[in-house]
């Protein structure tokens, strides 16, 4: 097993960012159960950044893809092991000096006396991270930095898994971006021993300890995708027994599509047994080949997505009635991360030559736009929502959800950003494209590096730490 190993860093300055411009909003469309299509009126946004952007050329031709599909690619044709490769685009602007605001504290994450995982920190004290490239997915501890376990994630092997979503209970499910979704036990006096057949528990303990598929007693489920492109992931919070910090009636929300075009569909899956219970059409949101790119459920527990590249779009499904409403993003936008705050409003990171992140106010109907790009985010409970950084620098930066500032701007040496999940301690954890997973203490600026990966390529919630904050687990 890999050795993990703690590295001193240094935080680089930032500047106090403000309102500078307005940019235009989007329309959006609402479609119910008829399939009418109502058309709204876009509203007008506001900028908030320095106002150096550079980088609105959404045709840029200085990325340097390292990955089959390149994050700038407009209209990929392959559905592959690497959506979005490295990306070597324009430099990122503006000036690095100036104000850099103290993180006071590690915050504490969970829901109340519970929090996820089922109130043990032994049970959620996990990451997972999809190694594409390898058809499996990892189950890390936290705490001591060791891998517990490792598991395929299609009967084939060839599942080119990337999105996972942790639920309140602590277990996962990941997306295989070719179809279907596979959940995961994380405690394993969980996993039902004769599930494959044999008396006592087989489950793998580690990266060199891959069973065959059926042989894991702690894979709870497979369910088949049957479409080419299969990306978000999302859980719902289930029902919470504060007493026994048991999560029961967990429901779990993805997207997919047969290719570019209007053919997309949202599916509710039961996250118990994996059925699919909800198959909702989605004639009025536009995808490219990717198909939907990214999910997450807000405080109501409606399940929003969006669209991959430029002229993309953002969609919510309503979790009480299965309508729903696109808004179309702002032509410019390379959209590409995606999450939702405690606010219940989702974040779009860009990429491309883009430049930008963009916030969403689901009241208003108004985009927030934030000239610095990025990939995938994740909030922690002190109210900064962490976000991988792209173009020429690579490693995490930090918003205040209030005041949507910059605070922090911490460089991690590696050549491809990717995703950002927060553990249940407060670290931050960041995932490049390769081999590589970094523990971040965002107060001592130093960090723990797992390098045990294969091919890991994840940027979503990885740890339930995002799923735990829109349910209500700020509270002490």
């Amino acid at each position: 097993m890999a050795d993990s190993l703690q590295v001193p860093m240094v935080a680089s300055g930032c500047s106090l960012v403000f309102v500078l411009a307005m940019s235009a909003c989007g329309g959006s469309t609402d479609a119910g159960t008829n399939g009418a299509r109502d058309d709204g009126i876009g509203s007008i946004g506001e900028t908030v950044g320095d106002d150096t952007n550079e980088g609105n050329d959404t045709n840029s031709t200085t990325d340097d893809p390292s990955d089959t599909d390149d994050p700038s690619d407009t209209d990929p044709t392959t559905g592959d092991e690497g959506d979005e490769g490295d990306e070597g685009d324009e430099g990122d602007e503006g000036d690095d000096s100036g104000v850099k605001f103290d993180l006071n504290e590690l915050p504490d994450a969970g829901l109340g006396e519970c929090g996820v995982g089922g109130g043990g920190d032994e049970v959620l004290s996990y990451i997972w991270v999809a190694n594409s490239s390898e058809g499996t997915i990892s189950k890390i501890d936290t705490k001591t930095m060791i891998e517990e376990g490792r598991y395929l994630t299609r009967p084939d092997g060839n599942g080119s898994p990337s999105r996972t979503s942790v639920n309140l209970g602590g277990d996962v499910a990941v997306a295989n971006r070719t179809g279907g979704i596979t959940k995961v036990f994380a405690n394993t006096d969980n996993c039902d021993e004769m599930a494959n057949g044999m008396p006592g528990l087989q489950t793998s303990t580690g990266k060199g300890d891959v069973l065959a598929w059926g042989e894991d007693d702690c894979v709870a489920w497979h369910t088949a995708i049957n479409y080419t492109a299969n990306r978000p992931a999302a859980w719902t919070f289930g029902t919470i027994n504060q007493a026994t910090c048991e999560v029961t009636d967990a429901k779990f929300w993805t997207g997919a599509s047969p290719g570019a075009g209007n053919g997309a569909h949202a599916m509710r899956l039961n996250g118990d047994t994996g059925e699919i219970e909800e198959d909702i059409p989605l004639p009025n949101f536009t995808v490219n080949s990717f198909g939907p790119y990214g999910g997450a459920v807000d405080p109501d527990e409606n399940f929003w997505m969006i669209s991959h590249s430029t002229n993309s779009q953002l969609i919510r499904v309503d979790a009480q009635d299965f309508t729903t409403t696109v808004w179309s993003i702002p032509a410019q936008m390379f959209s590409y991360g995606f999450t939702i705050d405690e606010y219940g409003r989702p974040w779009i990171g860009g990429a491309g030559g883009s430049n930008m992140t963009l916030v969403f106010d689901p009241e208003t109907e108004q985009f927030t736009t934030l000239n610095k790009g990025g990939l995938g985010m994740g909030q922690d409970t002190n109210g900064i929502m962490w976000q991988a950084m792209f173009s020429s620098q690579n490693g995490v930066r930090g918003y205040d959800i209030d005041t949507l500032e910059i605070v922090t701007e911490i460089d991690i040496p590696v050549s491809s950003s990717r995703g950002v999940s927060v553990d249940i301690d407060g670290f931050v954890w960041f995932i490049e494209v390769g081999t590589r997973a970094f523990k971040i203490d965002p107060v001592l600026e130093t960090y723990e590096v797992y390098s045990g990966l294969n091919g890991a390529y994840t940027y979503s919630d990885m740890t339930g730490n995002a799923l735990s904050i829109v349910a209500g687990g700020i509270a002490g």
